[in-house]
């Protein structure tokens, strides 16, 4: 009996803006993940974002395995039968693919599974697309010798307008293997054109698994091409090669039963039924070999039944100075800083008014302490638009770094005259201030900073370091406490507020927090000091006296023998 899908809602509504910025057009969900169409209002591009479900992203392994998979997708680089991944970045604390949007032809869906729609496609169309498919796998092939996409079907094949077929998710199921995600089978269709996870590990979608996959066995190219031959029965007869109401329905097609041959009330010529019987055979070493191959035996066909050479789209394109940036910047996200430093500067090479190139670039160098290197590629940038905030910002940042306290407030205030809503350029100025011994100034920033953003917690904890310092022991417990509505699991928060509690001889409250952060650190060796002085004011049993303020002078040797090593 079939199960009914359970419905998810999106993260966000068209309309919303993600991260401020990316205004969202559409909102499409999958049965993982979540796909959002939209503007990038700085620059006037459209992508489109694609994240993993809400209940997925607390899985500990996810990430990890995102940003490597991502990578690889990037390397892919530009190529017309391929969707183009352009970097990843996390807003919102989530992790975001940037692919480019693909646009159909009016009035027919986006990918393959929409145009099929239980119908088959028109002979020539079909082998087009079959060809277009080759076209990308060879071309992730020559970029990733080995690479298996491993859940190829029509739903990973984008339709774009003029009927180009573009692959997508290349790399997502290993996403789901790599961080064993806990896919529930019960929210799966029955009708296989899902993704299912068997004990942990990512199998694929029934109706386009190959038999080793269904054995979890080590897959190659070839587990690719099988599922091409259920991908081209499909589009020619409008079913999928095999059916079943359940998974063991499905298994028992694909590993046990001959591959089916097309209708022979549809009349297609005997070759288009080879090819498919070859991409389909259950051993693997009776299929093609390689997409090159495949692609040459359905070019042989497209020729001899219509007498005309198939499309063939430029795949020669050259990385723009845009690209190479972009992944740049993906490959800085996962501290590869020096393939970033490399595609940072071929990006320079090919335009050397890149302003966000020198940025970035100082960016990477500013992550490897390569201060004035650094600093050159800032300068550069704020020299190329004399308007850009986020350059003067990071210069300031590196000045600071570099204890040059007089140049960052200069740069942090050419940042604020610039946007005066760039938060962080508040806090670091007012950290500057604070440094250089003016608590008021620094208060004055802190106090700009809540206003900009109220939900920015630093802001709120530096303030309530400079009430204490100013001795506003009731503001400072203020601007903590709501630091800690904002960020309940910082141990740092808890402490501070904590010493403000035990100078002002609130013991009871001080215990509270010394004990909260224990439990958030069990290393904080300071909290256990505290905790046990707190113990001692409390006022307990005579015995017990003693034992706490040994336990804080024993834990204050601790800390101190742990400073020395």
């Amino acid at each position: 009996m079939a199960n009914s899908k359970k419905k998810h809602k999106p993260s966000y509504d068209i309309g919303e803006k993600i991260g401020g910025r990316y205004l969202i057009h559409d909102a499409l969900m999958g049965n993982m993940g979540e796909v959002f169409l939209c503007l990038d209002i700085e620059r006037n591009y459209p992508f489109a974002l694609k994240t993993f479900q809400k209940k997925y992203l607390d899985n500990p392994g996810l990430k990890e395995s995102f940003l490597r998979e991502v990578a690889i997708w990037i390397a892919l680089e530009k190529h017309p039968n391929i969707v183009r991944c352009f970097y990843m970045d996390t807003i919102d604390d989530r992790p975001f693919m940037f692919l480019e949007w693909v646009a159909s032809d009016i009035g027919r869906g986006t990918d393959l599974r929409s145009w099929i729609e239980n119908k088959p496609i028109e002979l020539q169309a079909a082998l087009q697309v079959a060809i277009d498919i080759c076209h990308g796998l060879i071309q992730a092939n020559k970029k990733e010798p080995g690479i298996v996409h491993r859940d190829l079907k029509p739903g990973n094949i984008l339709i774009a307008q003029g009927m180009v077929a573009k692959i997508t998710d290349f790399g997502l199921a290993s996403v789901v293997k790599g961080s064993k995600l806990p896919i529930d089978i019960d929210e799966f269709s029955p009708l296989g054109d899902q993704s299912i996870v068997r004990e942990g590990e990512m199998v694929g979608t029934p109706a386009y698994m190959s038999p080793e996959q269904w054995r979890a066995e080590e897959l190659d190219v070839r587990a690719d091409i099988y599922a091409m031959g259920c991908v081209l029965y499909e589009m020619l007869t409008g079913r999928m090669p095999y059916f079943g109401d359940t998974l063991e329905g499905f298994f028992i097609g694909h590993v046990t039963q001959p591959p089916p041959t097309l209708p022979p009330e549809l009349n297609y010529p005997s070759a288009i039924n080879s090819v498919i019987l070859r991409c389909m055979a259950k051993n693997k070493d009776d299929r093609f070999s390689s997409f090159s191959d495949l692609k040459y035996a359905l070019v042989d066909l497209y020729m001899g039944l219509f007498n005309s050479d198939p499309r063939l789209l430029d795949d020669t394109v050259e990385f723009s100075a845009f690209d190479y940036n972009y992944r740049g910047f993906t490959y800085d996200r996962m501290d590869m800083y020096e393939e970033a430093l490399a595609d940072y500067t071929r990006a320079i090479n090919l335009d050397s008014t890149f302003v966000m190139a020198y940025n970035n670039r100082g960016a990477a160098y500013e992550r490897l302490r390569e201060y004035e290197k650094a600093l050159a590629d800032y300068t550069m940038a704020i020299e190329a638009d004399p308007t850009m905030a986020l350059a003067y910002y990071n210069r300031g940042n590196v000045y600071s770094k570099m204890k040059r306290q007089l140049a960052a407030i200069e740069d942090y205030t050419s940042a604020l005259q610039i946007d005066p809503r760039l938060t962080r350029a508040y806090v670091n100025r007012g950290s500057e201030y604070y440094a250089l011994g003016k608590p008021q100034e620094a208060r004055a920033d802190f106090s700009s900073a809540i206003f900009t953003e109220p939900t920015y917690a630093k802001a709120y904890i530096n303030r309530g370091v400079i009430y204490d310092r100013l001795k506003m022991y009731d503001k400072a417990l203020e601007d903590y406490t709501r630091a800690i509505e904002l960020t309940p699991n910082d141990p740092d928060v808890y402490f501070n507020r904590g010493l403000t509690y035990y100078n002002t001889q609130r013991y009871q409250e001080a215990l509270a927090d010394f004990t909260k952060v224990i439990e958030l650190n069990p290393e904080d060796m300071a909290a256990y000091y505290y905790h046990g002085l707190c113990e001692a004011q409390i006022k307990p049993p005579p015995e017990k006296k003693g034992s706490a303020i040994s336990r804080a002078i024993n834990a204050l040797k601790q800390r101190e023998e742990k400073k020395d090593k």
